[in-house]
């Protein structure tokens, strides 16, 4: 669809999945211009946000840290994680492991701080 309107009349008439070509473009050249190891990026609200998921290597500073002490950037979020196929939701306690498949929520402007805080 390219009309982002469009999205919320689809799923009103039952419509379970639609796609939007200028979303996924935008994903995509998002998710090879970002750095660190990212397996998929998603613009959401207009771009003023975005969702990351980064894959966390063994070598990771962040490996053995728990989501508190990791000092995410403010409107920062870690807000799932996936660990050999379980997904969880994590609290402030929760310790990210290499192997992990990390899920973040960030405004557009916090990214960056994102970035490194993942992908060292």
């Amino acid at each position: 669809m390219n009309k982002t309107n469009y999205v919320t009349i689809a799923a009103n008439l039952g419509i379970d999945a639609t796609v939007s070509p200028k979303a996924s473009s935008v994903s995509a050249i998002l998710r090879f211009i970002r750095r660190g190891n990212i397996k998929s990026v998603y613009t959401i609200f207009d771009g003023k946000a975005e969702t990351i998921e980064f894959a966390i290597p063994e070598s990771s500073m962040v490996v053995g840290k728990t989501v508190k002490d990791l000092r995410l950037p403010a409107g920062s979020l870690v807000v799932a994680v996936n660990r050999q196929d379980k997904n969880y939701v994590p609290n402030g306690d929760f310790v990210i492991k290499g192997g992990d498949n990390v899920i973040t929520f960030s405004r557009t402007e916090q990214v960056e701080r994102l970035e490194e805080i993942f992908s060292h």
